[in-house]
């Protein structure tokens, strides 16, 4: 049985909800948005639904003010959260539209993506967010982790 923290990694492409309402098929593109890195894995986003849009925004609860003193860091992994969202949602066939609020600590809202049907990206990289983890040994090359193109 895996642990209870690692549910989130068995996300699995078949999953889809191609047939899905919006709503369904957005909730989940957010599954792949979560397994973004986050300094100090904080996972310091929230997410909100609204037809075919997700507001994308920064959990200012969940700064660490002694670490983080500019939120940096914080913005930075909600960046990374964003990144995964978009790269889901061109892999199952949406063409995301991103409008940027940089505001910083003034609004914790970042960004809102909206989705519309489209195609596909060259050189998909969905297959990659479920692999990325965080290790604390040292690291090794593998051919594996070196990417061509």
């Amino acid at each position: 049985m895996t642990q209870k923290n690692l549910q989130a990694w068995e996300v699995k492409e078949s999953d889809y909800p191609s047939q899905g309402t919006t709503e369904e098929r957005l909730l989940s593109l957010l599954r792949y948005a979560i397994l973004a890195p986050s300094g100090p894995n904080t996972q310091p986003w929230k997410f909100a639904i609204n037809a075919n849009t997700v507001s994308v925004f920064a959990d200012l609860k969940r700064s660490l003010p002694f670490v983080d003193p500019s939120n940096r860091t914080l913005f930075m992994s909600v960046g990374c959260a964003l990144a995964n969202l978009v790269i889901a949602g061109v892999h199952f066939g949406f063409y995301p539209s991103v409008n940027y609020f940089s505001r910083g600590k003034e609004s914790d809202l970042v960004a809102e993506v909206r989705f519309e049907p489209g195609g596909r990206a060259k050189g998909d990289l969905l297959s990659q967010i479920p692999r990325r983890h965080t290790i604390k040994d040292r690291y090794e090359i593998s051919r594996a982790s070196i990417f061509v193109t």
